[in-house]
């Protein structure tokens, strides 16, 4: 028994000495830093058919945009941080274009990319973009292509009716503009159609890359009537359009930018006076006069509830009338804006008051003149102080002071002897 007991006390030594051995191990054992959620690789798939994802934060957002078909296509972005995707899917087989895989920042259609407001062109100093893909052409029919939109309104919410869509090839495989050729652009073809808005295409192939300022594009479509320097620049945008085929197709890259020389200067409203008037009175109005080279619309309120909104004209009378308010202070804010989203605002206090006009001996305003206010007046004039009591009222006769006469008027008064002064 004494030797087994040994074993066992020098197998459990043993025991412990190599768990020791081990715990230390893993104490000692190297960890792995974590990575910043920052700088680590998002990839991001859509086969939705207007499926979006945003890369750098919002700067830029890639679409799948599947207008003209019910097939399969995804898009996928390997890195959210970087302005790039490819085709990973597509089933298009049709002789139209079936969808326009692309980056875009601006405001496409109404959705709009972060930070972007968009720029009349007649503002507009620079707007550079550049852009480049995978040299691989996969089988199928499609062009390789970046377009413009404009249109006279200050966003793309509503469309491009009667506006202008500029677009800008780098190759093509099996396509051709929209429209007729009329002319030329430097290397490119220049294509023109109207498809309920200017349709206008610079057409060229064999390209891989482009580093261009659309301004240039811009002022071509203006010489030619397709573009007003009126509109607004709402959007660029780079991809494929596919008719069939595609899959493969990658946009290695894609910025864009816009510089103007022009300081958009917000509306200026002038500031009216504060006005008062009684109660019951009429002809009263408040009228603001706003300045600004591209009016908009204007919002009256009143105590924080609006009740009045119209386009305005520069230098023209923005009026609104007050009447019929009753005893009481009211806050009136007249604010402006313009086609830039910039406004202004003035404020104006309106104060109503209401003069009751009491008859002459009714002293304690009970709206009646009788042996009451007689019995007050007497009391006052002998020192003691009635309630509710109206000096205004009680001096009857109007000399000045209140005493035994004005209670005796009061008194020959109420039982119809005499009618009183006013």
């Amino acid at each position: 028994m004494l030797k087994k007991k040994g074993r066992n006390k020098i197998y459990s030594i043993l025991v412990i000495s190599f768990l020791f051995c081990t715990t230390s191990f893993v104490f000692f054992f190297p960890t792995l830093e974590s990575i910043p959620n920052n700088s680590m690789k998002t990839s991001v798939s859509t086969s939705e058919k207007y499926g979006i994802i945003e890369v750098k934060g919002g700067e830029y957002i890639v679409q799948n945009n599947v207008w003209g078909a019910d097939t399969l296509q995804e898009i996928t972005v390997p890195d959210t941080n970087v302005a790039s995707f490819t085709v990973s899917q597509s089933q298009h087989d049709q002789g139209s274009v079936a969808a326009y895989p692309s980056i875009f920042k601006g405001d496409h259609w109404g959705i709009v990319s972060s930070g972007w407001t968009s720029y009349r062109v007649s503002d507009i100093s620079s707007a550079s973009y550049s852009w480049s893909v995978d040299n691989y052409r996969p089988s199928g029919t499609y062009n390789v292509v970046a377009e413009a939109w404009f249109s006279a309104a200050t966003d793309g919410s509503l469309g491009y009716n009667d506006g202008c869509e500029l677009m800008i090839y780098l190759d093509s495989r099996g396509m051709v503009p929209g429209g007729s050729p009329v002319g030329t652009f430097g290397q490119y073809e220049v294509w023109y159609g109207w498809i309920g808005w200017h349709f206008v295409s610079y057409f060229q192939t064999g390209q891989n890359s482009a580093n261009i300022n659309l301004l240039d594009f811009m002022n071509d479509a203006i010489s030619r009537g397709y573009l007003d320097p009126s509109w607004y620049y709402h959007a660029m945008e780079a991809g494929f359009e596919l008719m069939s085929g595609g899959a493969g197709l990658t946009l290695n890259s894609f910025s864009a930018s816009v510089s103007t020389d022009q300081i958009n200067d917000p509306p200026s409203l002038n500031s009216p006076s504060d006005i008062s008037y009684i109660e019951g009175d009429t002809g009263n109005s408040i009228t603001w006069t706003a300045t600004d080279d591209n009016p908009t619309a204007y919002t009256i309120t009143r105590n924080g509830q609006q009740v009045a909104s119209n386009s305005w004209s520069s230098g023209s009378a923005i009026i609104i009338n007050v009447d019929g308010l009753l005893d009481g202070t009211y806050t009136y804010v007249c604010t402006v804006s313009d086609g830039d989203g910039l406004t202004d605002s003035d404020t104006v206090i309106l104060t109503v008051t209401s003069i009751d006009i009491w008859q002459n001996g009714d002293v304690n305003h009970d709206g009646e003149v009788d042996i009451v206010d007689a019995l007050l007046i007497s009391q006052y004039y002998v020192g003691l102080d009635p309630q509710p009591f109206y000096e205004e009222e009680a001096d009857v006769n109007g000399d000045g002071s209140i005493d035994i006469i004005d209670a005796l008027l009061v008194a020959q008064a109420y039982v119809g002897l005499i009618d009183l002064p006013t």
